[in-house]
């Protein structure tokens, strides 16, 4: 979940890689706890694996490239060519790129704009006429506003079919972001791989990224991290049974990091949890103080969401972390991945505020991203699982 405040003008909203509404209004300057701020008693069984947060307003595209670097953290271990910062013993933690300008979508950065592509179902070798649709800038996800490409699999289950955009000139790839059905019908995409290479040709060039996903962990956006360099990003489907895939939009983008959107005030990762200790160091840029705590624990693992293994700080209700004053200052950009542990109960806030009300990213029903900064930024209605990780940016406005 990413956000940020506002006295008047309305800033958008993310929530899981989703633009999720406007909010206006909100107010910073606060301490950030876990079940421990000016609503302790309204508290939760809860997991966080990462914190960030700016002293100043994030443009839009700047959240969303934040936003998409949580959820690409979430995906996959780090692919070659990537180096890791700090570890969980003997396991690779955060994956890492280097890149000098902030990034941009390269499947619309051609000659023309949008970059040429195409598409064949592996039984019948025909192209589809509608795979310029993976590129034309329109990610919505509903198949009857016309934005989807449909390419048709012709032949048993397990049977390959494919698009690819052809960027026109030999382009090093980071990071690669797949647009669903999302109205319906979304787990035809069940299966799929993403191969870059400079050979016209899909199984000539070598695979960057893989997934072999289940019903539950099937979602509209996909994000892959996927390191190569080439001119041809191939995304190749296996559907298990039907007999049609349905991609609305595949964005392509540079490696980059965190630091391209600007220096963040601060960061908590899960990752940096020191059990000796008992904190949380800050892994920002400011060197600011790090996080007290009460009866909290480290582990890793995939599931809830994530399909690569990540590092998560946990606790039940009684567990609280408190953060020190001014975590949050007066104009401010969050992003955090959270999630509910417990599927029965303890499900109030996890990210609570003092002094004041102040909440970000869950309470109660609201399962599905939202933030209170004095007034309600956002309350979804979607109908997620509640013990998924939630990545959510917001921020307010001057």
């Amino acid at each position: 979940l990413c956000a940020k405040n506002s006295d008047t003008i309305p800033y958008n909203l993310i929530a899981d890689g989703l633009f999720a509404g406007e909010i206006a209004g909100g107010f910073g300057n606060v301490e950030v706890h876990i079940n421990a701020g000016t609503y302790a008693s309204q508290s939760s069984d809860w997991a966080l694996q990462d914190m960030v947060i700016w002293g100043w307003h994030l443009s839009d595209e700047e959240m969303m490239l934040a936003s998409d670097l949580l959820h690409y953290g979430l995906e996959a271990e780090c692919p070659d060519g990537f180096k890791s910062v700090g570890s969980f013993p003997d396991v690779t933690r955060t994956c890492v790129a280097q890149n000098s300008t902030l990034p941009v979508n390269l499947a619309r950065a051609c000659s023309t704009g949008a970059c040429p592509t195409g598409g064949v179902a592996f039984v019948s070798d025909a192209v589809q006429p509608n795979a310029s649709k993976i590129n034309d800038g329109n990610t919505d996800g509903d198949w009857t506003q016309g934005g989807c490409a449909s390419l048709l699999r012709v032949g048993v289950a397990g049977s390959a079919t494919w698009l690819y955009v052809d960027l026109e000139g030999e382009k090093e790839v980071g990071f690669v972001k797949l647009f669903m059905r999302s109205d319906a019908n979304t787990e035809r995409g069940d299966q799929f791989e993403i191969r870059v290479g400079n050979v016209v040709g899909v199984l000539a060039n070598p695979v960057c990224h893989s997934a072999n996903q289940d019903a539950n962990t099937v979602t509209y956006v996909n994000w892959a991290q996927c390191k190569g360099r080439g001119r041809y990003v191939y995304v190749v489907w296996y559907p298990t049974s039907e007999t049609q895939v349905d991609v609305c939009e595949v964005e392509v983008y540079p490696p980059y990091t965190m630091e391209d959107l600007g220096a963040p005030s601060r960061r908590y990762q899960a990752a940096d949890w020191n059990a000796t200790t008992a904190k949380v160091l800050d892994s920002g840029w400011t060197g600011s103080d790090s996080v007290s705590s009460f009866a909290v624990a480290r582990d890793r693992g995939a599931g809830n969401g994530a399909r690569g293994e990540v590092d998560y700080i946990y606790g039940n209700r009684d567990s609280h972390l408190s953060w020190d004053v001014g975590t949050i200052p007066p104009t401010f950009t969050i992003c955090s991945v959270t999630r509910y542990t417990n599927p029965s109960e303890y499900k109030r806030r996890i990210l609570d505020g003092s002094p004041g009300d102040w909440l970000h990213g869950h309470y109660s029903t609201c399962r599905d991203g939202c933030a209170w900064y004095g007034s309600w930024q956002y309350k979804s209605d979607w109908q997620r699982t509640e013990t998924d990780w939630l990545g959510l940016c917001a921020k307010n406005s001057d």
